[in-house]
């Protein structure tokens, strides 16, 4: 714990826990935001994955979401939380394409944009460094705290 400005900040130093993913996520200013943080804590997607998603990759009903490879036939698929999916109903609605996440003017967010949701909601939290690869590690340590596969971790991440 770091000290800075009169508030006790954390800095990403190493792992994650999940207590400090928690208030992260309860530190987002809206729906879109908390879905993106949520969706990489939760899924060890990568940004990139993240802001290539469209709304035909997340099957509501199977509770997945489906990661198709650029310049490549093979997909994987993601579980989803049930709180997660409550989330990403309220988020896309009645929208059947386009993408997930998308800005003010309805296009797709960027990712520089994904980088400033992750970074200063980070900071909102008092969790100083926060970026898309912490999160994603956070994913991995989980998994394997967990007792699960390295096969199927392997198989997730890609």
């Amino acid at each position: 714990m770091t000290f800075l400005l009169g508030r006790d900040v954390e800095r990403v130093d190493s792992f994650l826990t999940s207590p400090t993913v928690e208030k992260v996520v309860n530190a987002t200013t809206t729906l879109r935001d908390k879905c993106i943080l949520k969706m990489l804590a939760q899924t060890g997607m990568k940004r990139v994955e993240l802001y290539n998603l469209d709304v035909p990759d997340v099957d509501l009903d199977q509770a997945t979401v489906t990661i198709r490879e650029r310049g490549s036939r093979s997909t994987r698929a993601f579980p989803i939380s049930d709180d997660l999916l409550v989330d990403l109903r309220h988020l896309l609605g009645r929208r059947q394409k386009g993408p997930v996440f998308t800005n003010s003017r309805g296009e797709r967010l960027g990712v520089r944009q994904i980088n400033n949701v992750v970074s200063t909601t980070g900071k909102r939290a008092g969790v100083l460094g926060l970026t898309c690869k912490a999160l994603r590690e956070f994913f991995v340590y989980e998994w394997k705290s967990l007792g699960r596969s390295r096969k199927g971790l392997a198989r997730i991440l890609g």
